[in-house]
């Protein structure tokens, strides 16, 4: 029985046997595998195309979607005959026939491998069918052997013994069809560059450049030198580590994918030095009756290492309390407040302060931002502060790191140690000017890396530093350095698979050499002496890299061969195979996944599902269930393994195998078995497959972005090695937990994961030795004279003795002769406390004793004093102390201190010997009891009285505003109140010249222009009185309430009381203000 893959795609698709519909129709077969192989295939897996196809009548497996279909691979193979085969019986059970699938050869599942593309079919070159054999093995892992004939067929042989033919067709496709011929081929696109360089110039930062997957990118720099290069990871990012730093101007990158020719440049990307940026300062205020105020020259500074800063800081009130730092007063090494702050007044008044803030920045003081905040407190508590901002840049943005004159070396791939140092002098005479300090590395290729006091670093590429010697072999040199080099030795390790672990490998080398195995860095990454059969095993210090390693190999008293030809180191393959059903239409079983490979941590989860018609019997796991640590099975809710189904009828059972492995899972492969029976006694199995590789072929641990240093390479103390530990620790924060790292006597370490594989890491990329002192000073010569006769003293040859660490000594090389006259040549020893030493070529002349006025050169320094004191005559003069001993300071004539400013003045240098100089001076005389504006004037407070609605000028609220200052300013705090008629309380905010102010409060007094009569109305009240009696003029009013107080009240002419009835009169109403008004009245 067979199915034709053809009819699979017929609509109610079904084959008849006998009468009877098979259980499953080939379609729903399809259907059920694709729809639970699918969520499993890996992303590096092909992945099934569904077709449309139609479900067969009979029972199936439940499947993960319905109406899914999957497309079969393209090679097709038939299910195996079903033979009859009779089981055994025991004393319990009766005979029963059960029904068994043979088992399946290997090469019933050959996988067509992905295609090769070669340029000529019909004659495949060695190169082209070895990549065929690699893709045929890649699709195929059990394959034992793989021939390829020329014409691109393939005859697969598989560890069961079975074989299988491979077309051309399905393995190499012409290369004029995806391609044209190696000269006329398209060129490569160029790559992108992605960094922004924006102030990277002068920087060895990182660049990323977007290219094409797996090419190799190159960076150059505008002198069209190769400055570094990466590979292009699978995202088609490459992210280069120059080389040499990046230099200001443009850059550009090229790519070259496997197989083709290098890209025209990219677009260029330019790299621009960092820039300085700054903020003047300014006055911040308190709202207080003292006036409090401060002020800071400058709010924000950018600076380099080495620098000068100099701010100036002022505070001011009418009565101070506090003047001081308190954030970050000496946080940036080298800077700190100057002048004298004040602590607490006491009883004392300070209404001015004139401090400061500066000095140099040390060297070493790290990149980054610092912000040191000043304050003043007054009397009554009030308190102002005000910040600065002090950016420190790196140094390598800086200093331009110049080569200096190339160093001749034998082997460009392996600088020795002489050349090595030769470069670094070349380097440092070319740099003289660079800071003490500064430290100098070279590797093995002759790069050069600089690396500052504050940690920032430059790098020179070799292409600038070293050129190959031509000289021939020096004869006269000891016999064992001209021997001859050793054979180049053989790789002989297949490193398939070994990328990121530490695996031995094996060299084929002359017997007692000593082999030496390098990565693609060109580190040394271990090495061992081959043994009497010619065979060196090397255990390696560092986990092998993808890509090439080479060996050498150093005959006893013979010199380094050449290195052997690459070898190339590849990550282990990712095996997936699908899974699919097995069985006939009457049991059929069903597993997901046939072969996976996994790494601990990583999730499974495989379906397995039988079926069976009229029914399932047994559904279970007769061979080794548990294949990985962290995965359990579960059972379907409609019913999963089955030990026995008795009298039930069960169509379908499901159970499930998921979870993750667990991250102590030994690497290994391990294999279940699965099984259904049918009640007619059929049994059918399945396996599924496990791989689980080592963890540490999942990672690349990261180095140490900044080496430790160590006093002894070849013996790291244990403080060292914790160090190492922790640098390599913190630089792989996405290692499993339970990682540890372990580092030995040399600085290598050994990663270990939890599932006890490991990784290395050489000592190369993690420590360097503590710098000798003479590699950290640079002692310049400085010309000495001395008395024919005389002895030198070899410090006095040295010009920057104060800039080497204490306990430095120096002594000539050889006596200088002073016997004779003249500039005699000699070399200074500079012996470091370390005992390293510098030797410094250096000059002293020996000539007749000079004068004092001869041999001494006195400079004028400027001198401030107060008024009415008395310079000191040395004090205007810099370098006093380093004139002889005895020598006498005196002006020419008397400096006016009388009277403020800058006064020209001579001093008189007389000399022990009684030579003199004259040196033109200057000395500033300034006033101590001068003072601000707001100190010298005093506002005085005038009261002003405005109408209603007016609007009053600040200036009319202050007596002496014609006696300030001029360019004094006025303006109300806040608005007076005009709307309202009244005395009104304000303050008048005074700001003068030097932008310090005054506030003073004063009254303004609201009018309303009209008279009280204008603004009142009387009224008239009837009044009764008795014959006789005198009326109250007030009583004859009925509004008195509402009138202003002090209204006076009066009848114009007395009123007539003698004789009864009613009576005419007139009120005069008289208001507070004079006005009047007249009211009639009635008095009865």
């Amino acid at each position: 029985m067979y199915f034709n893959r053809k009819n699979a795609e017929q609509k109610n698709w079904r084959m008849i046997k006998k009468g009877k519909h098979f259980l499953f129709g080939c379609s729903l077969v399809f259907a059920v595998g694709a729809a639970l192989v699918a969520p499993s295939v890996k992303a590096d897996a092909v992945e099934a195309k569904p077709e449309a196809s139609s479900t067969a009548e009979g029972v199936k497996p439940a499947a993960a979607e319905e109406k899914t279909t999957y497309a079969a691979p393209a090679v097709e193979v038939a299910p195996a005959a079903v033979v009859e085969e009779k089981v055994k019986t025991t004393q319990n059970s009766k005979e029963e026939p059960v029904v068994a699938a043979e088992k399946a050869k290997e090469a019933d599942s050959i996988q067509a491998p992905e295609v090769t593309v070669v340029y000529n079919p019909s004659a495949l070159t060695n190169e082209e069918k070895a990549k065929v054999v690699a893709a045929v093995k890649a699709a195929n892992p059990t394959a034992t052997d793989v021939q390829v004939q020329a014409d691109g067929s393939v005859v697969v042989t598989f560890a069961d013994g079975s074989s299988a033919n491979l077309t051309a067709a399905q393995t190499v496709k012409d290369g004029s069809q995806v391609a044209k011929s190696r000269r006329t081929r398209a060129a490569v696109a160029a790559p992108e560059i992605t960094s922004d360089l924006k102030g990277k110039g002068s920087s060895a930062t990182d660049v990323t450049v977007k290219a094409p997957a797996g090419s190799t990118v190159k960076l150059y720099n505008n002198d069209g030198v190769v400055i570094g290069q990466a590979v292009a990871d699978a995202q088609g990012v490459a992210t280069i580590t120059p080389t040499n730093s990046l230099p200001v101007g443009e850059i550009t990158a090229t790519a070259t994918p496997v197989g083709e020719s290098e890209s025209p440049k990219s677009t260029p990307v330019t790299a621009t030095r960092a820039e300085k940026t700054s903020a003047g300062g300014g006055v911040s205020k308190g709202n207080d009756s003292h006036n409090t105020q401060l002020l800071v020259t400058k709010s924000h500074i950018t600076v380099y290492p080495g620098e000068s800063v100099k701010i100036g800081v002022t505070a001011v009130s009418k009565e101070m309390e506090t003047f001081w730092v308190p954030n970050n007063p000496t946080a940036v090494k080298g800077l700190k407040p100057t002048g004298v702050y004040l602590e607490t007044a006491g009883t004392e008044t300070y209404t001015r302060r004139n401090n400061g803030y500066g000095g140099t920045v040390a060297w070493d003081q790290p990149a980054g931002d610092t912000v040191v905040t000043f304050a003043v407190r007054s009397k009554n508590n009030a308190l102002v502060t005000r910040d600065l901002r002090v950016t420190v840049l790196e140094l390598t943005k800086k200093l331009d790191a110049v080569p200096g004159e190339k160093v001749e070396v034998a082997d460009l791939n392996n600088v020795s140690e002489n050349e090595k140092n030769k470069i670094i002098a070349a380097t440092k005479k070319a740099n003289a000017s660079f800071p003490p300090g500064t430290l100098y590395n070279v590797d093995q290729r002759g790069n050069l890396v600089i690396t500052y006091p504050d940690k920032s670093t430059d790098k020179i590429d070799a292409s600038y530093l070293v050129t190959p010697s031509n000289k021939p072999a020096d004869t006269n040199k000891p016999a064992d350095t001209n021997k001859p080099a050793g054979q180049a030795p053989e790789i002989t390790s297949d490193l398939s698979g070994k990328a990121s672990t530490p695996a031995d490998v094996t060299v084929k080398a002359e017997p007692g050499s000593t082999v030496k195995l390098y990565n693609n860095d060109g580190v040394v990454i271990g090495e061992a002496v081959a043994n009497n059969q010619g065979v060196a095993t090397i255990s390696p210090i560092n986990s092998l890299p993808e890509g090439q390693i080479t060996a050498t190999s150093t005959p006893v008293g013979g010199s380094e061969s050449a290195k052997s030809a690459p070898i190339t180191v590849t990550k282990s393959p990712i095996t997936y195979v699908g899974g699919g059903v097995s069985g006939d239409s009457y049991t059929q079983l069903l597993v997901t996944e046939s072969h996976l490979t996994v790494y601990p941590g990583d999730p499974v989860n495989v379906t397995i599902q039988a079926a069976g018609s009229p029914s399932v019997e047994k559904f279970w796991i007769p061979n080794n269930p548990y294949l990985a640590k962290g995965l359990a099975y579960t059972n379907d809710r409609n019913g999963g393994f089955l030990d026995t189904a008795g009298s039930s009828t069960y169509r379908q059972r499901k159970a499930y195998y998921s979870g993750n492995v667990d991250m102590t899972q030994p690497a290994g492969s391990s294999t279940a078995t699965y099984a259904v029976k049918n009640k007619n006694g059929k049994v059918v199995t399945r396996n599924l497959t496990i791989t689980v590789l080592e963890t540490s072929k999942k990672y690349t641990p990261a180095v140490v972005a900044n080496k430790i240093e160590v006093a002894d390479p070849n013996n790291v103390s244990a403080p060292e090695k914790a160090a190492i530990e922790k640098a390599v620790g913190d630089a792989n924060p996405t290692l499993p937990q339970g990682t540890t790292f372990v580092a030995d006597e040399k600085g290598n370490v050994t990663i270990t994961y939890p599932d006890k594989s490991v990784d290395k890491i050489a000592a190369a990329y993690l420590v360097t030795p503590v710098a000798k002192e003479a590699d950290k000073y640079t002692p310049t010569a400085k010309a000495q004279t001395v008395a024919p006769g005389s002895t030198p003293d070899a410090k006095n040859s040295i010009d920057n003795t104060g800039e080497l660490p204490s306990g430095t000594t120096f002594a000539y090389k050889t006596p200088v002769d002073t016997a004779t006259k003249g500039e005699k040549d000699a070399i200074v020893v500079v012996t470091y406390p370390d005992k390293s030493t510098d030797e410094v070529p250096v000059k002293v002349t020996v000539k007749d004793p000079r004068s004092d006025a001869d041999k001494n050169d006195p400079k004028a320094k400027a001198q401030d004093i107060y008024k009415g004191s008395t310079p000191d005559a040395e004090g205007s003069i810099d370098n006093a102390g380093e004139l002889p001993y005895g020598t006498s300071f005196a002006y020419k004539t008397p400096v006016d201190t009388e009277t403020p400013g800058e006064k020209d003045a001579t001093v008189v240098v007389t000399y022990p010997d009684g030579s003199k100089d004259e040196v033109p001076v200057k000395v500033t005389v300034e006033d101590p009891d001068k003072t601000s504006d707001a100190e010298n004037n005093t506002p005085t407070a005038k009261d002003q009285t405005v109408k209603v609605g007016e609007e009053p000028k600040a200036e009319a609220s202050i007596g002496n505003f014609d006696k300030l200052p001029k360019g004094t300013t006025f303006e109300y705090k806040t608005p007076v109140d005009t709307a309202t008629p009244g005395e009104k309380d304000a303050i008048v905010v005074v700001t003068y010249p030097d932008t310090l102010t005054y506030e003073v409060p004063v009254k303004v007094t609201v009018k309303d222009p009209r008279t009280d009569a204008d603004k009142n109305d009387p009224t008239a009240k009837a009044q009764t009185v008795t014959p006789g009696s005198t009326p109250n003029a007030q009583d004859s009013i009925g509004n008195v309430g509402s009138l202003p107080n002090g209204t006076t009240y009066a009848y114009k002419t007395p009123v007539d009381t003698t004789t009864e009835g009613e009576k005419d009169a007139i009120v005069v109403v008289t208001y507070p203000d004079g006005s009047k008004d007249e009211v009639p009245v009635k008095v009865l």
